[in-house]
């Protein structure tokens, strides 16, 4: 292995986790490296004289991008919440489940996923369900998040309307035609599947990654990561396969849609929240629950 390709994997893989709003330690950017994974030691001796990139011997980043103090405090966070955000991220899974059948995998994702809670953090949510139940999961899962935030708001400070604590976000939900393959093939969607922490069936996430060897140019190591959980059959979930449910889903995505609408027009003022609203409806495109493409 050149040394310069190596240098250039680790600012690909640094410039990528920056525009997540984080730094990535010695030891994780070793394991989550651009084109495979490599020890820690490498990792050392390689960045010890690469001028374009700092580090406070902790936390590495390219240059004039290191966020230590908000790191190290997001890590604390982490170390101190993560068993209780965890018990709550299985109970609301599993709660979920019980009303989805047609479910098929579920992953946390976001900040609790990478290893590190910040001040705002909520508990994210990747769903992958049966083809035509995308907007009656988040009908149920939204519902269900609601009363999660009841219950355990008192250790979250995000609020939905300013007064309802925010526990839950469902971040992106997949329906199965989206994922055989993956129709966005870029390195964001393979780092947020390199790091997910596989809630519900990781022998069929195992199988799905299998299919999508295209990950194999970005972060081969997620191969390794399920190698012993590759060799389900992929299929749907049949229990779901009812007319009434994709009327149902149907008429959830309709209402969906005159609610989004209506939040937008709310927040026609807020310049900032509106922003915020588009930037993460084009980072999850063509995923994004609303704003897509009717079915036909």
């Amino acid at each position: 292995m050149q040394q310069s390709d190596l240098e250039d994997r680790i600012v690909q893989t640094l410039t990528l986790v920056e525009r997540r709003g984080y730094n990535l330690t010695y030891e994780t950017l070793a394991q989550n490296l651009r084109g495979g994974s490599v020890s820690t030691e490498m990792i050392t001796s390689v960045i010890s004289s690469l001028h374009s990139v700092e580090t406070d011997g902790h936390f590495v980043a390219t240059k004039g991008h290191l966020f230590a103090q908000k790191c190290a405090d997001r890590e604390q966070r982490f170390q101190r919440l993560h068993h209780k955000y965890m018990a709550i991220a299985r109970d609301y899974s599993s709660t979920l489940l019980s009303w989805c059948p047609w479910i098929l995998c579920m992953m946390v994702s976001g900040s609790l996923a990478s290893g590190g809670i910040g001040n705002h953090d909520d508990i994210d949510f990747n769903i992958i369900v049966d083809n035509k139940r995308k907007f009656l999961t988040f009908v149920f899962g939204f519902l269900l998040g609601v009363q999660y935030s009841l219950r355990f708001g008192r250790m979250f400070s995000q609020s939905y309307f300013h007064f309802i604590p925010k526990v839950i976000c469902l971040s992106l939900i997949w329906e199965h035609n989206q994922v055989f393959p993956f129709a966005r093939q870029d390195d964001q969607i393979a780092y947020e599947l390199l790091i997910a922490h596989v809630i519900y069936n990781p022998q069929w996430y195992g199988a799905m990654i299998k299919y999508n060897q295209w990950l194999n140019e970005f972060f081969p190591q997620i191969y390794e990561k399920y190698s012993l959980q590759n060799t389900l059959k992929i299929q749907s979930n049949q229990i779901s396969r009812s007319v009434v449910i994709d009327l149902c889903d149907s008429l959830a995505r309709r209402l969906l849609f005159i609610a989004y609408k209506l939040v937008r027009f709310s927040r026609s003022h807020q310049h900032q929240l509106q922003s915020r609203m588009d930037t993460a409806n084009r980072v999850k495109q063509p995923y994004s629950l609303f704003d897509i493409p009717s079915r036909h």
